[in-house]
């Protein structure tokens, strides 16, 4: 099912939202995909009660595996080669129209990134 896609960044380290991306993605059970608003860099979100994979490709591509009550860890891979980083899961949420999770990734023991991300779905908006 195709359906509006509105994916809001929110850095809890520096308290600072932002609507990153505002398009139309594919819905299929409990998987999303839509692009970014480049039109080239591609993610595929699944999403389930006790674990959030996110997908993302392009020029550099992460793949993220976060699970409630279990340290997960995240694959950033690009022309300089792969790193992996450990993640921890704050929160996770689904409802209907909204899914929502939060985390930290660490480098040894240090947060590097401490964000949650809430995808706003709704049924496609037709232009005219």
């Amino acid at each position: 099912m195709r359906v509006r896609v509105k994916m809001y960044r929110q850095d809890l380290l520096e308290n600072h939202q932002e609507l990153f991306v505002d398009t139309v993605g594919i819905l299929k059970d409990d998987q999303l995909s839509y692009f970014e608003n480049d039109k080239k860099t591609k993610h595929v979100i699944t999403f389930k009660d006790d674990r959030v994979v996110i997908e993302r490709y392009g020029d550099v591509s992460t793949f993220t595996t976060l699970c409630t009550n279990v340290k997960s860890e995240c694959l950033i891979r690009s022309e300089y080669g792969d790193m992996v980083l450990q993640a921890e899961t704050e929160n996770i949420t689904r409802t209907k129209d909204k899914w929502i999770v939060a985390y930290r990734v660490l480098s040894d023991r240090d947060v590097v990134l401490h964000q949650r991300i809430r995808w706003e779905l709704s049924e496609r908006i037709k232009k005219d």
